[in-house]
């Protein structure tokens, strides 16, 4: 009784003009090859992906288009390889870019040896192209508009996010059941995958896979609200499937007809999930009530949202915050901003204080102000009023000398026989610990809006080296270097998203803190070469350069130089969590009989004290070898029967 209802409302929605559904689609993005093995007896084979049909009808793909993250919406999208072509109902069509080893459908076939009853549709390989570090592929339908349309979603027919391809028995990307994403890989055997017939690929193109359950990861939100009449409503709905889930609202359990709401719905393809949100924005007596969707992929299975409930009250209501203004880090010559949301019946007046003290001027939602020096630390609070009631939040701003933070080492490729993804470092060469709450990073080109964020509360201490790894846990991480290898206390923060895999081929990292404002306000850059397979880029702290090619001295990890060591599985090199200070003397004393003088020092490494008499000829003589502890700071005292000696300490490799 519920699904025929659920299709009752489906077919009702789809047809009438202030009823809104998106329309499901029976397409899905099914496997994705972004890397290939060096063995095929044909020559090194080209990407590929398929595109399955999960409906019952026939579709014509002509006006279809792909691309890639590296394009704009549906105005970078290739149509070349779907004119004339219908997929089936039921088929997975496979789309192939050519080269030299594989020129066309039949040499694809025969690399795989597969029927040629499968469909192989071939286009260009230089443009658009996938990344083996990470990428996407988008299937347009023929309705997008072909201009500046990113956002085109209602024609974006599918999206999937990959992440860094394997190198060993390469096999291809596959729909996870459990989370939605796609970072399953193919097994031989299983889910109809098997091994090609001219490498050692393994994949299943041409064999269309079950239909995935439809999960709803976020029910709509907020869940009870009570709104005064005037102020914008909204509410966010995500879920994952195969096909994707596109969505139904539903007002009182029915149909959302949103011309009589006044509202708009929009829907987008983010992360692997769906996305849709209702906007209501002059909230009216007649919006109150029960606000619910189905979650449908269009081929016979749906799903029914929980409800949110919506009040509207022309009742005096005290201020209620719906954002709070977030504490920040900062440095002069940057810009602090500090923003707060809130609503209330009648509309709430805002005012900003510094430290307790009125801010003259200062009464909207958000303030923001230049830093011109450390003064500006502290308090900011904003008092939120109207006739009903009253609240107050506040955020606290560091001001500190910019710091001194270095990305010290950069991992792009990764060992094969391992599962292992891509990571940096971040170290602190500065004198005070800094928050990296709210820090951004991007690979090429380093762009600050596309920048990801990091949300963990995490401080870094002078001296420390933190490490930020794609889609690995803090544990499999330690697995893969040896917990043993690795500092103690080691730092490591798990990043998501395959647009932020380092390219083996050469890349970038730019790091910005929480204020910056623009992509050129960075606090540190560097550019990657071509990689060395398994072997990290790294910092040299005695020229402190990081080079980022495998030709400069130092530009990449040496066993036992700074640090590095070999990883406990796969025998990558590298040295995370350690980058090794060349020591600097702090002091020097005359003591009675000789001198005691003290350095900085990396901890846990092996030193050697030498001196001289005469720097001319130079003739050092070792007094003492030491391995530091877990300090960073060391002292010695000399006895000499001379007055006057030179000394240095020298970094054991």
């Amino acid at each position: 009784m519920i699904k025929r209802f659920l299709l009752a409302i489906l077919a009702t929605a789809a047809g009438v003009g202030g009823l809104q559904a998106q329309v499901a689609t029976q397409l899905a993005l099914t496997e994705v090859m972004t890397q290939e093995s060096t063995n095929n007896t044909l020559g090194k084979a080209g990407d590929w992906w398929e595109l399955s049909n999960f409906g019952s009808s026939d579709i014509d793909l002509t006006g279809y288009r792909w691309n890639d993250d590296a394009h704009g919406g549906a105005v970078g999208a290739d149509p070349t390889p779907f004119s004339g072509v219908t997929i089936h109902a039921g088929e997975s069509v496979v789309v192939a870019e050519t080269n030299s080893a594989i020129p066309d459908a039949t040499t694809f076939r025969e690399w795989w040896g597969i029927s040629t009853s499968v469909q192989v549709l071939i286009c260009p390989k230089a443009d658009p192209g996938l990344s083996a570090s990470g990428d996407e592929v988008r299937v347009w339908g023929p309705g997008a508009a072909g201009a500046t349309d990113s956002d085109d979603y209602a024609d974006l027919v599918d999206r999937v996010d990959v992440g860094v391809s394997l190198t060993v028995a390469i096999p291809t990307f596959i729909y996870d059941t459990n989370n939605g994403t796609f970072d399953w890989f193919s097994t031989n055997g299983v889910r109809g995958a098997f091994k090609a017939a001219t490498s050692d690929e393994v994949g299943s193109p041409g064999v269309r896979p079950n239909a995935g359950r439809i999960v709803i990861t976020q029910q709509p939100s907020p869940k009870n609200f009570t709104a005064p009449v005037g102020i914008p409503v909204s509410y966010t709905v995500s879920a994952f499937g195969l096909p994707k889930p596109r969505f139904i609202w539903l007002f009182n359990g029915s149909a959302m007809d949103t011309n009589a709401l006044g509202a708009s719905i929009s829907f987008a393809i983010t992360n692997n999930q769906s996305v849709s949100t209702l906007t209501i924005p002059s909230v009216q007596n007649a919006d109150q009530g029960t606000y619910s969707v189905i979650a449908s992929n269009g081929v016979g299975t749906s799903v029914l949202s929980s409800n949110a409930v919506l009040t509207v009250t022309t009742s005096p209501l005290a201020p209620q915050i719906t954002s709070l203004p977030q504490s920040l880090w900062a440095y002069p010559g940057q810009n602090a901003t500090f923003s707060v949301d809130a609503y209330g019946s009648p509309s709430p007046t805002f005012q900003w204080k510094f430290n307790g003290t009125n801010l003259p001027g200062e009464t909207s939602p958000q303030l923001q102000f230049s830093i011109s020096d450390t003064n500006a630390t502290g308090l900011y609070t904003v008092g939120i009023t109207n006739s009903a009631g009253n609240t107050n939040v506040s955020a606290t701003l560091t001001v500190t000398p910019k710091p001194n933070l270095r990305i010290t080492e950069v991992m792009s490729d990764e060992a094969p026989g391992g599962t292992h993804n891509d990571w940096w470092e971040l170290s602190n060469l500065g004198t005070f610990p800094v928050s990296l709450l709210g820090f951004r990073f991007d690979g090429n080109p380093g762009s600050l809006v596309d920048a990801y964020t990091i949300t963990n509360n995490t401080a870094i201490a002078p001296n420390e080296s933190i490490v930020l790894v794609e889609d690995m846990t803090p544990g499999e991480f330690e697995a893969w270097w040896g917990t043993n290898q690795l500092p103690s206390n080691l730092q490591i923060i798990t990043y998501h998203g395959s647009g932020l895999s380092f390219s083996k081929n050469g890349d970038t990292c730019t790091v910005w803190n929480a204020a910056a404002s623009d992509d050129g306000d960075y606090l540190d850059a560097v550019g990657l070469d071509v990689a060395e397979n398994g072997v990290s880029f790294t910092y040299e702290p005695s020229t402190g350069v990081f080079a980022g090619t495998t030709n400069a001295p130092g530009g990449v990890s040496v066993p036992g130089y700074n640090g590095a060591f070999v990883a406990a599985v796969s025998g990558d090199i590298g040295s995370p969590g350690t980058i090794v200070n060349t020591p600097q003397f702090t002091r020097i004393t005359r003591v009675a009989g000789g001198f005691t003088f003290s350095w900085v020092s990396q901890p846990n490494m092996n030193y050697t004290v030498q001196y001289t008499t005469n720097l001319s000829p130079t003739n050092w003589i070792s007094l003492t070898t030491t391995n530091v502890g877990n300090t960073n700071l060391f002292t010695y005292t000399d006895t000499p029967a001379v007055t006057q000696r030179f000394y240095r300490a020298i970094l054991n490799h």
